[in-house]
């Protein structure tokens, strides 16, 4: 039997930092701050209020470049969810099961009403997590 050069689990870290670092990358090089390189949140340009979310390039675009602050601001949630998401995209790549976590059998049911409180509470007048003090939705 012959054997392979290349392993399955270096393959799996080869597609799993692609799939991390060419999203990222193209954040970091387009500036989502400036109109027309991405598309309108649906939800914003329709309802008028911000989406779970709204921001997330943005603070993904800060998070690149090192502002750590600028990018809690722009999306909270989403950066209280990335440690969440680099452990599970670690434990893919290490082919480890997954944390209790992502395979809790009312996961769907909880993000959703975990989303749906975020997006109430980002788009209430006195937003508690307004961290650089721009208020809601002043980026439109």
């Amino acid at each position: 039997m012959k054997r392979s050069l290349v392993r399955p689990s270096l393959v799996r870290a080869v597609i799993g930092s692609a799939a991390v670092a060419l999203p990222l990358a193209t954040v970091w090089l387009v500036d989502p701050n400036v109109e027309g390189h991405y598309p309108t949140c649906p939800i914003r340009s329709v309802v008028g209020v911000d989406c779970p979310g709204c921001g997330s390039l943005r603070a993904m675009h800060d998070l690149a470049h090192g502002d750590l602050l600028g990018a809690f601001d722009h999306n909270a949630m989403l950066m209280l969810f990335l440690p969440l998401l680099g452990l599970e995209l670690a434990r893919w790549v290490a082919r480890r099961p997954s944390s209790a976590l992502m395979r809790w059998r009312y996961a769907p049911m909880t993000a959703l009403v975990v989303l749906s409180a975020w997006m109430l509470a980002r788009n209430l007048p006195m937003f508690p997590l307004d961290v650089l003090g721009s208020g809601v939705g002043d980026w439109a």
